[in-house]
This record gives C-alpha cells, structure tokens and sequence, in this order.
C-alpha cells in the first residue's frame, strides 16, 4: 500500500544564520512562511509567493535567485497514516531531496542526507502512529556543507565559481555551465510517499543475456528476496517465473533455501532486442511470484529485453588504428544520437517535459542518447521508453569537468549513489554503457596529473559495478585517457573524443582530420528565432549583442565579457559572416542565418562520419536547451525546432544516400546502410537551380554496407544545391549536398529552402520569419 505525500506543504524560510534548529520553535520563530507544493523547488514556490520576479529566464532575473543560496528551508506536511500501513513496517520513500537534508517525525530528528541524485528512505515504525503525523524536511545550505569538507590540491573545480560543487552530491550545473545558468537550488524535487513493508517480498531481480543465437539465449536470473529465517526453515518456498513477447513465453521454478540466489535460463527461439534500424526491439514481460506452501505470497514484475553488449575499444598505436566499436548481439551498431543534458533549470519541472523531449528524441532517427555527467539521473519512464524504441544509452555518472575529491568519506558517498543508480537502471535493455564521468580525465591531463590516480573511476565506481551489475561496459571517462595515452602524452590515440576546438568553419582541417573513430560530443551554435529572443530579451536589449542580458543568457555565471563563455557565443556571428559574407541587419535575418549554418555544420558532421569506414559513431550536442540561451541545441527552451532539426532527422536515417566531397572533379554518391537488411531501390540527384536530373538510376547496399553508387560531375565554382531522392522503408527520403564553398549569398540560400524543407518550411519559426508559412521569396 502507498500513501502519497504530494501536494501542498508549508514551507518557511530565513537566512541560515537565523533560522531554527527544530521543527518546534518554528511558529515562535522569525522565518517567513509560504505555501510550497511537492514535488517542487523553493525558487518556484517563491516566485507563486510573489518574493521572486514571474519569468525568471527574462533578462537578468535569474541572478536574483542567488540571494537565496545562503538561506535554510524547512518543509512541513501533516498526514493520516492508515491502520494497514502502520501494521506493516511504514517506510518514507523521497525519491529526491536537493539540499544538505535532516529530516523530523513527530518531532524526533529521523536522521540525514546530503545526495540530490539517489532516493532516501527511512523506516519509521517506531515513530508514527495511527491518525494524523508531521513530517518536516530541514534543508540547510550545501554550501555550508561544502565549507566543512577538507581540501587538497588534487582537487580543483575548473569551470568558474564552482570549487565549492566538489563536495555536494548535486546536478554539477548548478553551480553554472556553459549551458546552464547559476542556481543552487534546493526543495524536495521528486515524489514523496509511505509505504507498508510485508513480511515477504520479492525485493530485486537481476537478469542478465550471457549468449545469444537466433536458435536459443542463456540468461542468468539473480533474486533478493525479503524473506524471515523461520519461514524458510519451516515451510516450502518457491520462486515461480514467467516471461512472454508475443508468442515466444517461457517458465521455470526454483526451490528457494536462501533469501538471495542464481539460476541460469535457456531460452529457444528468442526475440531479441536490437537498435533502431537494426531490428525490432523486442521486449519480454517477465514475472516473478514467490510460493509459500503453495500459496502465492508476493509478486514482482520488470520488462527484460534479451541481447548482448560489448564494448570493442583500444588505442591507436604505430600498429593498428584505434577502435571504439558497439556490439549487439555480435553485430557492429554505428551510434548516431544525440546528448541529453538538462531539461530545466529547476528539476522538480521535469516530470512535465518527458513527453516531448522523448517524442523529440524518436523523431530525430537516432540509435543512441548519451546521458551527461553534469545532470542527474533520469526518471524511470525514459528508460522505458528507450527501451520501447530501439535507443541505446550512454550513462554517465554525475561528475563533470573537475578534479573530485579522494577522501575515503566521498568514496564512500560515490559508492552508494553508484549502487543505488545500478539497481534502478540495470535491467533495462537499452542501456549499453556505464561511464564514470565526463572530462574529468581530460581536466586531469590539463593539470598534469594522471588521470589513473582517480580511485572514483578507477575502483570505486567499477568495483560497485562489478557487484551489481557484472555483465555491462564501463568506461572509466568520456574521453577516457588510458595509462598509456597519459604515458605517451599522444591524445591522438584515443579512439573517444570530444571535437570542440576552434569552432571554425566545419569542413575545416579541424573536423575532417580527426582519427577517432568515435565522437561523443560535437556542436555547432545557432541563434533560436527572433520570437524566442524576444521572450527572454528586453527590446532595447535585442541588438547588438554583448551586453549583460546577452551574457546572462550565454549562460555566464560570472556576466564578463571577456569570459569564455560569451567568447563561445560570440563565434557565432563569427561563422555568420564567414558562411555568408556579411553579418545580416534585421535580427530575424541574422537568426535564420545562424541556423543555416548550424545545420549545414551538423549535417555535415554526420555525414562525414558516416562515409568515413573507420567511423563508428557520432553524438552530437545537443538535442535540447534546459533555459532560453544562445547554444548548440537543436530545439530552445519554448520546444521551437531550429533548422538543424531538419536536416540532422535526415543525416540520421538508417538508410542514408549522400553526396561526398568532390574527388577528382567528381561528387561521389553514396549509400550509407546501417541496417541489417539489404537495400535496392532508385536514386535521383537534380540539380535545384537548374531543375535538371544530374543522374538517376538503381542502387543496391547490402547490410551495414558504405557503397559508392554513382559519380556525378558538377561545376563546383558556381554555387547550386544538389538534390537527392529515394525510397526507404516505404517513404519517400530527400536529401541535399551544397555545392562550392563560402561566402554563400544568404538571399539565394534562402531561396533554395522551400526546395530543401518542401513540405516542412512551417516547421521552422525562423524559416517562416524570413520565408512565411509557404516558403516565399525572402523579405
């Protein structure tokens, strides 16, 4: 039974300084007092009080939050605890709690918690009663947290102002990002809710594919069950499965003799679960009941897929190339996907946006989602919905960007949260890879230390692994740097890379000479629409760029403008005008033109990827903006789509044709399979200024094959686009392959879209600012 605790709390606050020490004194006390709803965030309750401004993403409003940083908070409800619960072992389930936490029942002190990331619970047999109870959750400040924490030298945050972020188990961009505005929020952001704990129950399953064939697949099954030493002595026990995916069904019983054991499965004929593209991705439901003298006493059930994943990875050498290689079910999987970063600034939101980012992510065409160490972990319903669609992720744990302290205390912190984040997660099908962080091991390298002295991503974190989830890759970090890329001090051998550099033109040297055979981040700037900058700029601050609200909203938690992060936004009407000539005049113009090249440079990334033999993956940043800013995502914060969207859901099919860089005064044609099925079918390239047919004909690729299918000969110093059309999967696909290089005339690009989009110009808000809804000639 559950008893939920959602909805509206009374929460009261002061600066930490005065605040109080019990859940007693707190009417007889000077904290102010307001409503609060749960899940939520203490910003968000202020902002309904009317104590913060209504839109905290309008121009600077956002650094009013940091007045609050300093401040303690305590959360009351009062609730009824039914006869049943109580009878049972009542047991306080907060699936998320962001503050340094103590928590209160009916006045006596339950305990603490200091991890936003990992539910906490708390048996509270022994201190509620049956009618009306009070809870309170006392969150101080984690910087106070942060300040009685030892430090060292090894230890070093390095993005600005967050060196007190090392110690606190929180979304590491709270403390500000590149992406991701300064807010160091606090509030009880996920559900809240009791529960009974019966005598007897099923507490965890762990299934794991150890071989697959198309003939047969060996599991292994391993159960934890609550389960009193009387009961099993004294009487019969049995654990019942049963699984099903269509007309594929299997059962097994065992004795149970221990509240814990493993038995391996042989399943026939198994449908398997593969990536999109690949192959459906069948799921079984599987169910679990336990026996008691041939009564059924409790009942557990989890979606299983059954599949195989390795990871094939070495370092280049002066011998071999480097090789970073998904394996499914022994087949080679190209990844194509996207990062995942935060949704919102304020997580407690985040229930709300699952729908459509999902449904974002499943239109795009992707087959893997990488999951960023700056964010927290995600709700279960997107590794079901993964799981559904065929998207393998990349989970990083919460760490990014800094140098974590070694203190035996924070190890021990790290090894709960890795636990706690394994038995969630690791029966899900989707899930391909453990990673311990991102760019700590690069953040090492930058300092001269080597990156094998983290006993996280070294021991700590593989050794929970290796207990709780065996059978799965880990990657120690993203990009990882092994001993002997440190030793040799050759990043060039690594297989991963983040491809960040420059941020110039991007057919430059820069990204068409990399060796990596993987890229795990990669991104291109572009403005959102002239609507969106309205929404979170003041009129007069619209143009020209650079001052404060620009900064505010290039995410700069330090608002210089000699900062890298305006540095980095800046560039953007730096590739404006290299791609067009000329930095446009109207701000509709010059957003439309920075999503221009924005997609061309996404496009073009993928593509290039997926021509290259020795590739085997690219994730780009990012899918999505979790505040309104200036950024690599290809949808803003308002859900607007920006052109990239477009032209990455087409780079991004399975089955993909494509025009190469010129070889020999010849474009090349090319075929792209990545599926596992063969592929016939006719190809058209025309050219759009002149509308004529450059070639057409039949075109076969067998599975996952890079096939040359055609040469064509155009005039690459007159500036046209080329036209690509075929059929795949029962739909018609276009493509399209700029020909000549820059300046291009932003007029006669714009004219060439409604010929590019046909169908999908409305799609676009900053197309149809220029174009309108039609895709007329452009104002």
């Amino acid at each position: 039974m559950h008893l939920r605790l959602n909805g509206e709390w009374t929460l009261y606050y002061a600066p930490a300084v005065k605040g109080c020490s019990s859940p007693d004194g707190l009417e007889r006390s000077a904290m102010a007092k307001i409503r609060a709803t749960v899940p939520g965030n203490v910003e968000l309750d202020l902002i309904r009080a009317g104590v913060l401004p209504a839109d905290l993403f309008h121009g600077e409003n956002i650094l009013a939050v940091r007045a609050y940083e300093d401040y303690e908070w305590w959360y009351v409800t009062h609730f009824d605890l039914p006869a049943d619960i109580l009878s049972r072992g009542p047991t306080l389930h907060l699936a998320g709690v962001d503050g340094w936490a103590e928590y209160w029942v009916n006045g006596q002190r339950l305990g603490v918690s200091t991890n936003m990331l990992i539910e906490q619970t708390w048996e509270l047999s022994k201190l509620v009663e049956a009618g009306t109870n009070t809870l309170a959750v006392h969150l101080r400040p984690v910087r106070e947290l942060a300040w009685s924490k030892p430090t060292a030298p090894y230890w070093a945050g390095v993005l600005p102002l967050t060196e007190e972020s090392l110690w606190v188990r929180k979304a590491p961009h709270a403390y500000g990002w590149d992406i991701m505005p300064r807010a160091v929020s606090a509030g009880l952001w996920r559900d809240v809710w009791i529960e009974d704990t019966p005598p007897l129950a099923i507490e965890r399953l762990y299934v794991a594919t150890l071989e697959v064939s198309s003939s047969q697949a060996t599991l292994e099954l391993w159960y934890q069950l609550r389960l009193p030493f009387a009961t099993a002595r004294d009487h019969h026990c049995e654990l019942r499965l049963y699984a099903s995916c269509q007309d594929s069904k299997w059962q097994h019983r065992l004795c149970v003799h221990f509240p814990s054991g493993t038995c391996r499965l042989a399943v026939d004929r198994p449908y398997l679960w593969w990536p999109f593209g690949y192959g459906s991705p069948h799921l079984y439901e599987l169910v679990a009941e336990l026996w008691v003298d041939g009564e059924r006493m409790a009942v557990r059930r989890e979606t299983i897929g059954i599949r195989t994943v390795q990871l094939d990875r070495r370092d280049a050498s002066h011998f071999q190339s480097g090789r970073f290689q998904f394996m499914v079910n022994g087949v080679a999987v190209f990844a194509r996907g996207t990062n995942w970063g935060p949704m919102e600034v304020f997580h407690s939101r985040d229930r709300d946006a699952y729908p459509q980012h999902l449904a974002l992510l499943k239109e795009l065409r992707g087959n893997m989602v990488r999951l960023w160490g700056g964010n927290v972990y995600p709700a279960d319903e997107f590794y079901a919905f993964c799981d559904r669609e065929g998207i393998m992720v990349w989970q990083d744990f919460a760490m990014a960007c800094a140098l974590y302290p070694q203190h035996p205390e924070f190890q021990a912190e790290i090894r709960r949260e890795v636990v706690a984040v394994a038995q969630r997660f690791a029966n899900h099908a989707a899930l391909v890879l453990w990673c311990g962080d991102n760019e700590v091991d690069q953040m090492a390298y930058g300092r001269r230390i080597p990156a094998m002295s983290n006993v996280l991503t070294r021991r700590v974190i593989p050794d929970a692994l290796s207990e709780q989830d065996p059978h799965r890759p880990y990657l120690p970090s993203s990009p990882f740097i092994s001993q002997a890329v440190d030793d040799a001090h050759d990043l060039e051998s690594m297989p991963e890379v983040h491809l960040w550099g420059p941020r110039n033109y991007f057919k430059s040297a820069f990204y068409t000479q990399y060796s990596a055979p993987f890229v795990s981040e990669i991104g291109f700037m572009g403005l959102p629409s002239a609507n969106t900058l309205r929404r979170f700029l003041d009129p007069d601050q619209m143009w020209p760029p650079g001052n404060r609200q620009w900064l505010v909203h290039a995410s700069d938690p330090t608002v210089d403008p000699k900062s890298p992060y305006w540095e980095r936004a800046r560039k953007t009407f730096d590739r404006i005008e290299e791609y067009f000539g000329i930095l446009p005049t109207a701000i509709a113009d010059i957003a439309l033109a920075s999503q221009i090249v924005q997609a061309e440079g996404f496009k073009f990334a993928i593509e290039w990827a997926r021509q290259q033999s020795g590739k085997t993956g690219l994730l780009w940043w990012s899918l999505f903006d979790g505040w309104p800013q200036v950024s690599d995502a290809v949808v803003d914060y308002y859900s607007e789509k920006k052109l990239a969207f477009d032209y990455i859901q087409t780079a991004q099919q399975p089955l993909l044709v494509l025009i190469g860089e010129p070889q020999d005064m010849a474009y090349p044609v090319i075929i792209s399979n990545h599926r596992r099925q063969s592929w016939q079918g006719r190809i058209v390239v025309r050219d759009i200024e002149t509308r004529r047919v450059l070639w057409e004909g039949d075109a076969e690729a067998g599975p996952g094959a890079l096939v040359e299918a055609a040469r064509i000969t155009a005039d690459a110093s007159r500036q046209t686009v080329l036209a690509l059309r075929w059929s795949a999967e029962g739909e018609e696909v276009n493509n399209h392959y700029l020909v000549g290089a820059p300046p291009f005339a932003f007029a006669q690009y714009c004219g060439w879209l409604p010929s590019v989009l046909e169908d999908r110009v409305a799609h676009y808000p900053a197309v149809v600012d220029v174009l309108g809804s039609q895709g007329s000639t452009p104002r």
